[in-house]
């Protein structure tokens, strides 16, 4: 009896084993009509590889069909794209969540139709995008994505409030890595990690965004870093702040048109407050065989203030500094008082400061 006992107990636990291994997500192709056999990739986009278990998944498509193996630990956001447009599309922009529960997808190659069963992309299309489009009629914004990007001052404020009313949000918690991977530090950031539930941050996901919240070297109210770069002779210097009031450090390319259109608002607040009270100092980022080109454009443009090239933008990077312009307002000690202030906002705060 003994021995049959042990049959039974092996056979059981070797059929769970087998069910957990050989899980499948069913997946599906639509509005699709590029070559049969083709291969679909879910991938962290631009997202640290260290927040995954699995970076990178990838189904074989046969008649617009393809299999995932579902082994997922805790919920995942993806980015899907084709091995048959690799060369024009680096990934679709949509975001897709997979978890444990997960069952099918649907990618809809050409418009908005794609769809995940499962409950982390179920609370994403329905709870998380309805708390934030619930006023889409009068704002104007059609998609997620879109509010995301156009408004992303007002999304991180948002995000805030969702996260205080749903704390054990794993797809509140991966837009925050993400907003954090296009940003960098900000306080709102550590207020909303902070606003998550006892229980979610003890996962490792959490613990890995706060760690590096934690190790950030640029972070409003703290000190500016003593970085250094290359001065416009391609000579090794140490960054040196100027003498005056206030700071604008502000980080630029030579073929940023967003970057040059600021130029002439920054001229004329120079001037109008000169340089003990207001100073600027730009730091390019651009390419090495763009090097000319922004020793060119800094005469061209007649930016007369410090300039430092961080060649290829390696500091840039290691500080999540992916959007062009960046600037940080500086006191004269080198303490950060705002991150991305607008120039208008910024010639308030001088008004204020100086009554002119």
């Amino acid at each position: 009896m003994k021995f049959y006992s042990i049959i039974i107990f092996y056979l059981l636990t070797t059929a769970v084993c087998n069910c957990q291994e050989n899980k499948r997500i069913l997946g599906q192709l639509i509005n699709y009509d590029s070559i049969k056999l083709d291969t679909v990739f879910f991938t962290n986009g631009f997202l640290d590889i260290k927040y995954y278990n699995q970076p990178n998944k990838k189904g074989v498509v046969e008649n617009l069909k393809f299999q995932l193996r579902n082994n997922f630990d805790y919920p995942q956001l993806y980015y899907v794209s084709l091995e048959s447009e690799k060369n024009r599309v680096l990934f679709r922009g949509q975001q897709f969540y997979f978890d444990s529960l997960t069952k099918s997808v649907i990618i809809d190659t050409i418009g908005g139709n794609s769809k995940i069963i499962g409950p982390s992309q179920n609370e994403y299309e329905t709870k998380f995008t309805n708390f934030f489009l619930k006023n889409s009629a009068q704002n104007g914004f059609e998609s997620l994505e879109k509010y995301r990007f156009l408004r992303g001052e007002e999304f991180d404020q948002e995000l805030n409030e969702y996260v205080k009313k749903n704390p054990n949000s794993f797809v509140a918690l991966w837009n925050l890595i993400d907003r954090y991977n296009s940003n960098g530090h900000l306080k709102i950031y550590e207020e909303i990690l902070h606003n998550f539930s006892e229980e979610l941050s003890q996962h490792v996901l959490w613990k890995r965004i706060n760690q590096s919240v934690k190790n950030d070297r640029i972070k409003e109210g703290g000190i500016f870093p003593n970085y250094t770069f290359k001065n416009q002779k391609l000579k090794p210097e140490s960054l040196k702040l100027p003498k005056s009031k206030y700071i604008l450090i502000d980080f630029w390319f030579s073929s940023c048109k967003p970057c040059i259109e600021t130029f002439p608002k920054l001229k004329r607040l120079q001037k109008k407050y000169g340089e003990k009270r207001f100073e600027i100092v730009s730091i390019s980022i651009d390419r090495t065989q763009n090097v000319e080109k922004w020793q060119n454009s800094i005469t061209k443009l007649k930016l007369n203030w410090k300039h430092y090239l961080d060649e290829n933008g390696v500091e840039a990077r290691k500080d999540r500094i992916n959007k062009f312009p960046t600037t940080f307002l500086l006191e004269n000690n080198g303490n950060i008082i705002y991150k991305n202030i607008t120039i208008d906002k910024l010639e308030i705060y001088l008004n204020k400061k100086f009554g002119f």
